[in-house]
């Protein structure tokens, strides 16, 4: 894997970027997030204040923690203006601005590609698979899809705009800055419940898809596609196939009574595989992607 120059990480030496001016926007960015993010939970659920049981999460609490992530945005937006010295826009792609045609196309070729998991999924474990119904998955799903694009928006401009183009100034190495913000992306959904069945490979799920996010993102120099497949993973497992016991408190079409690390790990290595090959039939990777993939 070739060090192969990129119009995106470049980006990175714009404005000020000292590395104790990332450090302190990183601290800045995780407190603002925790602290904001607090405000908008205990509203949602006065009852945290309290010494009683918080209240079973419902399709309110999944919204306003949907919406804790908006603080992370702001915060990662704002660092990046007022510490760094140079646009948030920096952080998406080098024509600074999303490119909502290819980020609704990612959407529509990542979404099929996990139902086409799951149907497999079905096929060879049926009875771990309930019909849950559709109506309210239906009044749930603009809701979902628009705080879901939110979060996912939010983790992006984080973990694959903000910490990505940092570690850049390390090393411009397209495997290692991927492997290094996977790792990063896996230890933030530690909490995550549907991972305790197999913590292990629960976890290297996660990094996995952290790996594959940057991985798009380094090779398409731009946020689109990781915001557009992003955006389709948690649509589908918010709205189509969820875990019994999972994050997501929102009605799905289908419902996972147990769910198996070791199968979710091989599906999303061949989702992405396959995504990965679709995105360069259809050119969305820069001109040297060819060299950063020998």
């Amino acid at each position: 894997m070739q060090n192969v120059d990129n119009d995106f990480l470049k980006l990175a030496r714009l404005g000020k970027f000292a590395a104790w001016r990332y450090s302190l926007g990183l601290l800045i960015i995780l407190l603002s997030w925790l602290l904001a993010g607090i405000v908008i939970l205990v509203v949602s659920d006065p009852s945290l204040l309290t010494l009683k049981e918080p209240k079973k999460p419902d399709f309110q609490s999944y919204i306003a923690l949907q919406l804790s992530f908006i603080p992370l945005s702001l915060s990662t937006a704002l660092v990046t203006k007022f510490l760094l010295g140079r646009s948030w826009l920096t952080l998406v792609s080098p024509e600074l601005k999303f490119d909502f045609k290819k980020i609704v196309s990612s959407f529509w070729i990542f979404l099929p590609l996990c139902a086409l998991a799951q149907l497999i999924g079905y096929l060879l474990a049926p009875s771990q698979y309930v019909y849950c119904g559709t109506w309210n998955v239906l009044l749930q799903l603009p809701a979902v899809i628009l705080t879901v694009f939110i979060q996912a928006s939010a983790e992006e401009l984080f973990f694959r705009g903000y910490l990505l183009q940092w570690m850049s100034l390390l090393s411009r190495n397209t495997v290692f800055l991927s492997c290094f913000n996977g790792l990063l992306f896996g230890i933030g959904h530690l909490g995550n419940p549907e991972i305790s069945s197999d913590a292990l490979v629960g976890v290297f799920v996660y990094v996995s898809v952290g790996f594959f996010f940057s991985f798009i993102t380094l090779l398409s120099r731009n946020l689109n596609l990781s915001i557009g497949c992003h955006v389709a993973a948690n649509v589908f497992a918010a709205s189509l196939v969820n875990y019994k016991d999972g994050t997501l408190a929102t009605a799905s079409l289908f419902s996972i009574l147990h769910s198996n690390s070791v199968f979710e790990l091989c599906s999303f290595i061949a989702v992405a595989g396959a995504a990965l090959l679709i995105f360069r039939k259809l050119g969305y990777f820069g001109l040297n992607s060819k060299a950063a993939l020998t």
